[in-house]
């Protein structure tokens, strides 16, 4: 009697392999898609952290206004002489990496040339490329690495002139940037410098602590957040400077107010905190994407805490959602 043979044949093989591969060709994806999201769920938990941290900050050392440290990661415990008094608001610096960066906030990932930046905020260079700005241990004034932008920066953003003979005690210069006094409604005119010290803001000293030689982007921020800019309040269209064209099907508010022939007291005239990103994450953005403003991949961490996503200019996104809950 013949002997009956077992196992697979090699085509039961081939075709089993081949079942296999188109499963697991489907499948990828899909994997990719979870491991994706689960590096954006550790990114926000990033910000839980840092917002509690930021929190703490403020309540430690804001005076006559809200204020933060001038850099994000001066919330790590320092090392310098010069700064080793500062309290400790984060234990573990690794906070600061976004598990997206595959720089881990070192060096970037282009090939080097000199078109590139060294540090980089994200995974491309976008139209408003803000690579200045990465926080570097290697920068010293207490900085760790860090993968966010921190919009609340210490930063000097224009440098102040004193006269005593001008209306507000001396006038604005603008060899740093000129946000304050061409995207910013009247902000220049609510800010002084009585010494190289001490900046006042209606008046009022705001012991900011960061021996100020001018204006910071934090002061321009905190005036942005209650006064608004020309964008929000239908001032300028969205030609105005570098502000991208708005995607099919969205109106930006200076058409917005034409076309709806909208009251003057119901134009906005100031951002909502929990559409104001004080930390911003651009590590999850599509690099062949990352200035559409179409698309909101955008992690940013708000002022009040929670987490958002939105367009690359954040501004645009507020005013999308804003409103709806009464901005």
């Amino acid at each position: 009697m013949k002997k009956r043979q077992t196992g697979f044949t090699l085509i039961e093989l081939i075709v089993v392999v081949g079942i296999l591969i188109i499963a697991l060709s489907l499948l990828m994806p899909l994997f990719s898609g979870i491991r994706a999201q689960a590096r954006k769920a550790l990114c926000s938990h990033n910000f839980n952290m840092i917002h509690q941290a930021l929190t703490m900050y403020s309540v430690d050392n804001s005076q006559a206004y809200e204020h933060y440290p001038a850099y994000l990661t001066n919330l790590y415990t320092v090392d310098s002489a010069d700064l080793s008094s500062i309290k400790s608001y984060i234990n573990d610096d690794r906070v600061f990496i976004c598990p997206s960066d595959s720089t881990k906030a070192t060096q970037n990932i282009y090939n080097v040339t000199a078109l590139k930046p060294i540090f980089s905020i994200s995974p491309a260079v976008p139209i408003d490329d803000k690579h200045d700005w990465a926080e570097r241990q290697v920068n010293g004034l207490g900085q760790r690495n860090c993968s966010y932008l921190y919009e609340f920066s210490g930063r000097i953003a224009e440098t102040y002139i004193p006269d005593t003979t001008y209306e507000f005690g001396g006038s604005w210069n603008y060899d740093l940037s000129d946000f304050g006094d061409s995207y910013l409604v009247s902000a220049l005119d609510h800010f002084s410098q009585a010494t190289p010290q001490e900046i006042d803001r209606d008046g009022v000293p705001m012991n900011d602590g960061m021996g100020s030689v001018g204006i910071s982007w934090q002061d321009m921020k905190f005036h942005q957040l209650s006064d608004g800019d020309v964008y929000i309040t239908g001032a300028e269209d969205s030609s105005f400077g570098d502000f991208p064209d708005p995607p099919p099907g969205f109106t930006d508010p200076y058409d917005f107010y034409f076309n709806n022939n909208t009251d003057p007291d119901q134009i906005v005239t100031h951002y909502s905190r929990t559409w104001m990103p004080i930390v911003r994450c651009f590590w999850h953005v599509n690099p062949a994407t990352i200035d559409s403003e179409a698309i909101e991949q955008v992690q940013n961490l708000a002022l009040d805490g929670n987490v958002f996503n939105s367009a690359p200019y954040w501004e645009r996104t507020a005013f999308k959602y804003g409103p709806q809950i009464g901005m």
